[in-house]
């Protein structure tokens, strides 16, 4: 273990070997962070008991300026790579996990590029956990007001997209679904209208939509989506008079979104404080935007959490966890009739020390009462996006031909398409084909492992 002598930040960890190599993104990046870690690479290094920082020897150029929070972990680098943390950062980790007098060697003052960056850090942090202040009567009761008035003139535009998209819906139904290749101009058009209407969540869906027909047996899909939007209408035209949590719902659906002090000046808004498992993370472009999905797993109390991150495909996207890791904190839920979505309450922290035991983890029995607790969870919100558990003692098999999970009842569950063949051999590399308990996201009747607990570890599948 490393650390910088004196250290006195109560919310810093030290870090191992085996922690900061977790910052790469795969293999190929970690080789190329280590060949970073060599101290020929770098000049005017420093460090103390918040930062270590360094500038990467560039041939001529200008140096790549590149710093560490070590409070809470975090990276940044003046160098074009788009995600953070790039090599240069995991590689000035690993050098300083190797050797932590090279930051000492000079000792110079923190430099002016790392200071700003540290305390603009810190007061995001206080800020996220500060309630803004009681304002005046009549302050508060004129905000109140602007804000009816706003949400009322939204709604009334929302409600002109809803009667078109009614009446394309009903068109399609008449005419068929054979003919929805056909529609694709149509479509895009509604979407188009949809975001002038204020329903930017909803425009979306209808150009997926549009788009099933580019795949290999579309039709039952498509199906299934047209009776989601078709859904979605109908319950904003009854809005009044669904429970308020089904409301939030379908405001998710037509694109209405909280703010983060919205959010945590919600009644009971925070859970307890408690470790979560990074089960799964991706990155995804689309539109114009690089969409970060991370699958949590609450340790102690079982839940399950999905935080989405969207960042403009200019900015440069910096990861605050990573898959596989275990990071504390409180998460404060998106309204829901079945709460899924989350942000943690305040920057969450990297945890170095020997997990809890991981199968004491709460697990379904056999696929029956997965099925069951899907059908549940989607009743409560049947626009969810999947459903996230542990299974107890399942295996991976071939069944009829086709690769499948099996229970011990030898009930089947048949795999996503987008489960990668190569993922698949690393599962059975990993468990030779004998049951293990899996974490899976189960949706629209198939499953997507995630992850494999097996000797108190987590190995990543996804």
């Amino acid at each position: 273990m490393t650390a910088l002598p004196p250290s006195n930040a109560p919310d810093r960890a030290d870090i191992s070997e085996s922690a900061a190599s977790a910052y790469a993104r795969d293999a190929a990046a970690l080789a190329r962070s280590r060949e970073m870690a060599q101290e020929w690479r770098w000049q005017s290094q420093g460090g103390n008991e918040r930062a270590i920082w360094a500038e990467l020897r560039n041939s001529g150029f200008p140096p790549f300026q590149t710093q560490i929070d070590l409070g809470h972990i975090a990276f940044k680098c003046t160098c074009p790579s788009r995600i953070q943390p790039c090599k240069h950062g995991v590689g000035l980790l690993l050098l300083f996990v190797k050797n932590a007098t090279f930051f000492q060697q000079n000792s110079p003052a923190e430099p002016d590029w790392v200071t700003a960056w540290i305390e603009k850090r810190l007061q995001k942090r206080q800020k996220t956990t500060e309630i803004a202040p009681e304002t005046d009567e009549k302050k508060s009761q004129k905000q109140a007001d602007d804000k009816q008035k706003r949400t009322d003139e939204r709604v009334a535009l929302v409600a002109s997209g809803m009667d078109e998209l009614e009446k394309l819906l009903l068109d399609l139904t008449r005419t068929g679904l054979l003919h929805l290749p056909e529609k694709t101009a149509v479509l895009e058009q509604a979407a188009t209208r949809l975001i002038d209407a204020k329903s930017p969540a909803l425009a979306t869906r209808v150009r997926r939509f549009a788009q099933l027909p580019q795949q290999a047996e579309w039709h039952q899909e498509a199906i299934a989506e047209l009776g989601q939007l078709w859904l979605i209408v109908q319950a904003f035209r009854q809005m009044e008079h669904l429970p308020e949590n089904v409301q939030e719902d379908v405001k998710t659906q037509i694109g209405w979104t909280y703010k983060r002090a919205e959010l945590l000046q919600l009644p009971d808004a925070a859970s307890k404080p408690e470790h979560w498992l990074v089960a799964a993370q991706s990155i995804n472009e689309a539109d114009g935007l690089v969409e970060i999905r991370s699958w949590l797993l609450g340790l102690s109390s079982g839940q399950t959490a999905l935080q989405l991150d969207y960042f403009h495909i200019s900015q440069s996207v910096e990861v605050t966890f990573k898959p596989g890791e275990l990071v504390h904190g409180s998460v404060v839920y998106y309204p829901s009739n079945a709460p899924q979505r989350a942000i943690f309450l305040a920057e969450p922290h990297n945890i170095y020390i020997p997990p809890p035991d991981l199968m004491d983890l709460q697990a379904l029995a056999d696929f029956k009462a997965l099925r069951e607790r899907y059908a549940a969870f989607i009743s409560l919100n049947p626009w969810a996006t999947g459903l996230m558990c542990v299974t107890n003692q399942v295996r991976l098999a071939q069944n009829s031909g086709q690769w499948a999970l099996m229970d011990e009842n030898d009930h089947v569950l048949l795999l996503s398409e987008l489960w990668e063949e190569r993922l698949r051999l690393h599962c059975l590399a990993l468990t030779g084909g004998h049951p293990a308990r899996f974490v899976l996201l189960y949706e629209k009747q198939k499953a997507t492992p995630l992850g494999l607990i097996i000797d108190n570890q987590y190995y990543l599948l996804a």
